[in-house]
């Protein structure tokens, strides 16, 4: 889709950046997670965390947002810096990732994910990860297509509480 144009947000944007990551937040969230909270727990969440991100980590992290020829926002990607928890060393990392269901398979995703690497290389970043919700084959399909390879499962269990 070439009428996409891919830009910085603007200080409008952030209400609809927000709403959007707690959709994909809430989705990311398996059946049993999404019984125990609320959407609304997730959203003031996220609303916390990205003042906090924001007033904290500026200039180590950036969002771009695609915007459709008559300026409707389509989708956004946001990318920071992160220090890897196995070797020390400054890399990149996809925050989280966008597009409208009206957009999708127009080759937005893949665009948005250019633009991250684009700007991880900009700040001298040799390697860019993420994390996908297992569930989510149409985005791990995406990246494995872009040659992201797993590299770690993050796994968990609830503890029965009653028993200790």
């Amino acid at each position: 889709m070439n009428d996409i144009q891919i830009g910085f947000p603007t200080e409008s944007d952030w209400p609809w950046i927000i709403e959007r990551h707690a959709e994909t937040a809430w989705a990311s969230l398996i059946p049993e997670l999404q019984a125990a909270v609320s959407i609304q727990m997730v959203r003031d969440s996220l609303v916390e965390q990205t003042a906090k991100f924001r007033a904290d980590h500026g200039a180590t992290n950036q969002v771009f947002v695609a915007r459709s020829v008559d300026g409707k926002e389509v989708g956004y990607v946001w990318v920071g810096q992160a220090r890897s928890a196995f070797t020390g060393a400054m890399q990149a990392h996809i925050l989280n990732i966008y597009v409208a269901d009206e957009f999708r398979g127009q080759g937005i995703g893949a665009k948005l994910m250019a633009k991250a690497e684009d700007w991880a290389c900009q700040q001298k970043l040799e390697r860019i990860g993420l994390s996908v919700a297992a569930h989510n084959k149409p985005a791990a399909a995406l990246y494995e297509n872009l040659s992201y390879k797993i590299e770690t499962l993050r796994m968990f269990k609830n503890l029965d509480q009653s028993s200790s």
